[in-house]
Order: structure tokens, then sequence, then C-alpha cells
């Protein structure tokens, strides 16, 4: 019973994130909806980048000092790549934008 509602769990969680994502990129949505779609994908990234953190931060606390670190430096690589891809999204967006202007 369990590996069926940890499936259910998991098929929702793609739609719910699948269908942000492309919610975000449509222009057909109103823009509020789309507010919304980055707002949610924010707050699901932001909070699995958190429980890693609160992670790290109890395996140092428990003593397991390079399991902590290793959790840390894990929370802050997963960060950083995704503060990477924002950034090559924002400059893909403003070089199409750029091109569309000309």
């Amino acid at each position: 019973m369990d590996f069926l509602f940890e499936e259910l769990v998991g098929i929702l969680l793609e739609i719910i994130i699948d269908g942000s994502f492309s919610v975000m990129e449509s222009k057909r949505c109103p823009f509020i909806l789309r507010v919304f779609a980055v707002l949610l994908i924010t707050l699901l990234y932001g909070g699995l980048l958190g429980v890693i953190g609160f992670l790290g931060f109890a395996l140092l606390k428990d003593g397991a000092l390079v399991a902590g670190i290793v959790v840390f430096a894990c929370d802050l690589a997963v960060l950083v790549l995704m503060l990477f891809e924002l950034r090559k999204v924002i400059r893909k967006r403003a070089a199409r934008k750029n091109s569309d202007n000309i």
C-alpha cells in the first residue's frame, strides 16, 4: 500500500512541476497564472534546498562533521547550478526580446 501511495504522490508532483514549467513558458496563459507557476516552482525547489540544508545542520549538531559538510556542499552545489540555469534562461529571454525588437 505504501508503494502505491509513493507512486501516486510522485505522479502528482511530476504533473504539477511539468505543468508549471509549461505554463511558465507559454505566452497564451494569463500573466498572473505564469507568476503563480514561477512562485510554485520557486517554493518547491527552495523547500527542497531548505530541507537539505536542515539535514546538514542536524548532522553537524549530532557530531557527524564530515557528513554535515558533505551535505552542505551538495546543497550549495545544487543552489549554484540552479542559479547558473536561471542566469542562462534570463540571458536567452533577453536575447530573444532584443532580436524581436530589431
